[in-house]
């Protein structure tokens, strides 16, 4: 018998015999969902950008994300880059355009 001990002509079978049970691929892969894959941004921008709307400093966005706050200076830096944003008010301002808070959940007060 060729191979390893113990596999013979059975093994072969059951190894072609498999279900292959990973999930078929999406009718449209280049179809975007969420709004950080709309606006072309990475998932950790769109982390970022999301903490951004919501009021966060980069500080407080570093310890949420447990990053220093230099990589969120930067992600922050390449969000308001792709979305053409002169500053984080514009950017929020975008992200809340394109996805309103949950309901039930009311936007902060000014």
């Amino acid at each position: 018998m060729r191979g390893s001990p113990g596999r013979g002509a059975g093994w072969q079978r059951r190894r072609r015999a498999r279900l292959d049970l990973a999930p078929p691929p999406a009718a449209f892969p280049e179809q975007k969902h969420g709004p950080g894959e709309i606006l072309g941004l990475t998932p950790r921008e769109a982390q970022v950008l999301n903490l951004l709307a919501r009021g966060y400093t980069n500080r407080e966005i570093a310890a949420a994300l447990v990053i220093s706050v230099k990589t969120v200076s930067v992600h922050v830096s390449h969000i308001l880059r792709k979305l053409g944003a002169p500053n984080r008010l514009e950017a929020a301002a975008t992200i809340s355009r394109l996805a309103p808070p949950p309901s039930g959940q009311s936007e902060p007060k000014a």
